[in-house]
């Protein structure tokens, strides 16, 4: 074997030393550098968070007085259907069910109570009904159904276009695209059935 020259030795040298460091950097000091990286953000995470929750801590308090006053309060009530008994809330959802459709030139075809399920402290009553009228009519009747208070939920909606009748000859109003609703509307009263 014959020597290398003294210039390239010593090049050889050295990009051997710094593939030793390099190796000696990205194997064992990054690794390090960004586990330490890690942890610093997890903890800011933390201590963030860790502050949230002592805030929150010290709001519960208040946030327990304010609902307690309002579940002593008539306003807790006031989304539920008023009434005694579950046949005198039905009537009441029946008859506020009729007028809206009254008011907005709609066909009350239809009527039923459904019975009354027991949720929780609350008693659900339902109101199942047919009803004709145009496409405003019956749009203006569900924004009022869901339109608190009381705090009505529509639970079965099924909306079907009327078929026309042939008009006569003589009739020049325009015709009148009516739609059929089929709809379950609940609401909740207090207590259980009586």
């Amino acid at each position: 074997m014959t020597p290398l020259p003294p210039v390239l030795n010593k090049t050889l040298a050295l990009a051997i030393l710094f593939a030793l460091l390099g190796g000696i950097y990205w194997f064992a000091i990054e690794p390090i550098i960004n586990r330490y990286a890690q942890l610093d953000d997890a903890i800011a995470t933390q201590s963030d968070l860790l502050q949230r929750y002592r805030a929150l801590g010290l709001s519960r308090d208040s946030l327990q007085r304010k609902l307690t006053e309002i579940s002593d309060s008539d306003t807790a009530k006031t989304g539920t259907l008023p009434g005694k008994s579950e046949s005198l809330v039905g009537a009441e959802l029946q008859n506020r069910l009729k007028k809206i459709v009254e008011q907005h030139n709609g066909n009350l075809r239809s009527v039923q109570i459904l019975p009354g399920k027991q949720e929780g402290d609350f008693r659900k009553i339902t109101v199942r009904a047919r009803i004709t009228g145009t496409i405003e009519g019956i749009r203006n009747v569900l924004y009022l159904l869901e339109s608190p208070p009381p705090m009505l939920m529509i639970e079965s909606l099924d909306i079907r276009a009327q078929r026309s009748r042939r008009r006569r000859k003589r009739d020049t109003s325009p015709p009148q695209n009516l739609l059929n609703l089929n709809i379950d509307v609940s609401g909740y009263m207090l207590g259980a059935a009586k």
